[in-house]
């Protein structure tokens, strides 16, 4: 897995230690063709890194359905509900036969208690990535404006 993880540019800046550390706390998990991975509704316990393949972030508005994203290797999903423990905020599907990285709540919370300081690397790590996707959504927004 920790060959995998190098390939990721979320974890670009962890050292070897570091990722023998997180990949211990992670596991592997594969997700088929239209399969959900996330959904909407539901409490947000961990978080998804894609190593192989492509989702649909969708946002379900009665009686449609709209694709806010769609996002492929390397990239994490579930982010907001990790950090701030509400449901997920849209469903995702998995586009086609897919494999990534999971790292749950549960997992997370004990590497805090034991490593303090890759924990916080770890979240400045997802803040930095949700900085970059509010900005980019605040410029789609002016350019629909």
């Amino acid at each position: 897995m920790k060959d995998e993880m190098k390939k990721i540019k979320f974890f670009e800046g962890f050292s070897d230690e570091e990722l023998s550390i997180l990949q211990a706390e992670m596991e592997t998990r594969k997700v088929s063709r239209e399969d959900c991975l996330f959904d909407e509704r539901e409490e947000g316990n961990n978080i998804f890194w894609t190593i192989r393949g492509q989702f649909d972030i969708k946002k379900y508005a009665f009686p449609t359905e709209q694709i806010i994203l769609r996002t492929g290797p390397g990239q994490p999903i579930g982010e907001l509900s990790f950090i701030d423990g509400e449901k997920r905020s849209a469903t995702v599907i998995a586009v086609e036969d897919a494999e990534g990285i999971v790292l749950s709540r549960e997992k997370f919370d004990s590497l805090r208690e034991k490593n303090p300081a890759l924990a916080f690397k770890l979240l400045m790590a997802l803040a930095k990535i949700l900085c970059f996707r509010l900005r980019e959504m605040t410029q789609r927004f002016v350019e629909l404006a």
